[in-house]
């Protein structure tokens, strides 16, 4: 039993560790002009429900409140590049 623990401890912490891996490269792509960021107009509402959904395993044990204003305008980012970039 504590086996099982200990090794879904380190697979999580493997994830969060590749995601910041991958992060950080992605970011050296973009400062190199080697990743092209692509902007369009995207509902904040919809770029945290993505988030929350990915991440759902990890959230499972915790409580997540978010509150977004009804009269929240829309942001200029690229949606798919921002909905990977929250390590958790």
């Amino acid at each position: 039993m504590a086996q099982g623990i200990l090794a879904g401890e380190i697979r999580t912490a493997a994830f969060r560790l590749n995601r910041l891996v991958e992060n950080l490269l992605d970011m050296t792509r973009i400062e190199s002009g080697g990743l092209k960021v692509l902007k369009d107009w995207c509902d904040i509402r919809d770029l945290i429900n993505g988030v929350t959904t990915d991440l759902e395993g990890e959230l499972s044990e915790h409580t997540a409140i978010v509150s977004v204003a009804e009269d929240m305008p829309l942001v200029k980012l690229d949606g798919p590049w921002s909905s990977r970039r929250f390590p958790i």
